[in-house]
């Protein structure tokens, strides 16, 4: 089993403070909230003192997992940050990912602790465990829980199993699987994860507005192509939302945009407010995270995301402007496979 560098830098740190605060990112998927949950269960066993929060309120389908109504929407740029002894911030590959306000970073005065896998992540905090070859940070907290010797709940162990679902696709990505994913999976099952109900709220529990949502996806989904490549293509407008709140449009992306055939890889562009949210899922060799850094986003090389403010533009000027960067670093790629 892996082990990292900075397992008891970490622990000693976390001993040694009494007030931590952990953070979901924008948007947060099934990895976002297990991880945190997970790690959120473990530092109140310690007797520490913690606030979990989240700029965006949390897919109401994991509601299902312990501590789940502990998590307050809050936004990290409007808090006071000198009130904790400790930052804690999970699959985030930069603070940006945490809050809506442009420019948010930490200061030199505050201890942040950094825990991901985005190969992305320059590394901002005071210390840094950036794993990039493991698929999600569900499993990463795993591993370090049980260098630590803690004791797992069947509480924390259904948070990470639904994490590492999540992140790996139902063990479908295979950048995102490794045989340990599986030895850790059979791990957290015989320590009581409920993979039952797991695999109930993430896949059988959809809400109605949801459903609509993805109706809207589908209707404007064609299929462009550029430079030979072919991809999956829908945008969404805010005008076409206004029945959805955030909670109902993540895990869309997955759902549809890497099992279109004749593809190589899916953009989903959805208007929020004066941004559009970008999202892109490969099926092919295609690295989808090298688009998503043009935009100024980040992630893997199956799946990645990004923000890109509009600034006075309308959403169809946006949308032309996304469709040129991706047909820019289609066009590159082009040069240096010919």
């Amino acid at each position: 089993m892996k082990t990292y560098q900075e397992t008891e830098e970490i622990l000693v740190k976390i001993r040694s403070c009494k007030k931590i605060l952990l953070t979901l990112h924008r948007g947060p998927d099934p990895d976002s909230i297990g991880s945190n949950l997970a790690l959120y269960q473990y530092l109140k066993d310690l007797g520490k003192e913690v606030d979990l929060i989240s700029v965006d309120e949390p897919s109401r389908n994991l509601s299902f997992l312990e501590g789940f109504p502990e998590i307050k929407i809050e936004d990290i740029a409007e808090k006071d940050l000198s009130a904790f002894d400790l930052i804690l911030i999970l699959d985030s590959g930069s603070p940006e990912m945490l809050t809506y306000k442009q420019g948010f970073i930490f200061s030199n005065n505050e201890q942040v602790i950094v825990v991901d896998h985005h190969k992305t992540n320059a590394g901002y905090g005071t210390i840094n465990l950036i794993d990039s070859s493991t698929g999600s940070v569900s499993e990463i907290i795993y591993k370090l829980l049980e260098a630590w010797g803690a004791q797992m709940s069947p509480g924390i162990a259904t948070s990470l199993l639904t994490g590492i679902i999540g992140d790996t696709g139902s063990f479908r990505f295979e950048s995102s699987v490794s045989p340990e994913t599986f030895i850790v999976a059979s791990s957290l099952l015989k320590k009581g994860a409920r993979l039952g109900q797991a695999v109930y709220n993430l896949f059988q529990s959809t809400e109605l507005a949801t459903l609509k949502y993805w109706g809207v996806i589908l209707k404007n989904l064609e299929i462009k192509e550029s430079n030979g490549v072919k991809f999956a293509f829908s945008a969404v407008s805010e005008d076409e939302l206004s029945y959805v709140d955030k909670s109902s449009k993540s895990g869309a992306a997955t759902v549809f945009f890497n099992s279109v055939s004749g593809t190589e890889f899916g953009l989903l562009l959805t208007q929020d407010k004066d941004a559009i949210d970008g999202s892109l899922r490969s099926r092919s060799s295609l690295d989808v995270a090298m688009v998503a850094e043009v935009c100024g986003g980040g992630g893997h090389k199956a799946a990645a995301g990004f923000r890109y403010t509009l600034d006075g533009k309308s959403f169809d000027e946006g949308v032309r402007t996304i469709l040129g960067v991706v047909n820019d670093v289609l066009a590159k790629q082009h040069v240096a496979n010919s």
